[in-house]
């Protein structure tokens, strides 16, 4: 019973999930958006979850923001409150600074060991 569960839960997957989004389809997600489409509807026109078409419009709200684009533009772009996207945008920098600090002690890492194998 489990197994066939399992199986079905994957071929309820959209054909798209996971794929990586194209410029055109990132525009006409947009234009959804703007038309005031549901969610559930973009999601099945993209062959994309709900997670996955929101996920864009975030990855469009940050985008926007590094374009230093004004909040009420991105909030008209991409259908997000201020919150959301403050939010995300917290989220993005935090991620990105914590990537970099990560580099930074993998470099000071391999500096140690050249030191230690001299």
């Amino acid at each position: 019973i489990i197994a066939s569960n399992m199986t079905e839960h994957n071929f309820n997957k959209p054909t798209a999930f996971g794929t990586k989004w194209t410029e055109e389809e990132s525009l006409r997600l947009l234009d959804e958006v703007s038309k005031d489409l549901e969610f559930e509807e973009i999601a099945k026109m993209h062959n994309r979850s709900v997670g996955g078409v929101r996920a864009r419009l975030r990855q469009h709200a940050y985008n926007m923001y590094l374009n230093e684009d004004p909040i009420e533009l991105i909030m008209e772009k991409t259908k997000m409150t201020k919150e959301n996207i403050l939010e995300t945008i917290d989220n993005r920098e935090y991620m990105k600074k914590k990537k970099e600090q990560g580099k930074e002690e993998e470099e000071e890492i391999g500096v140690q060991q050249q030191v230690k194998t001299r």
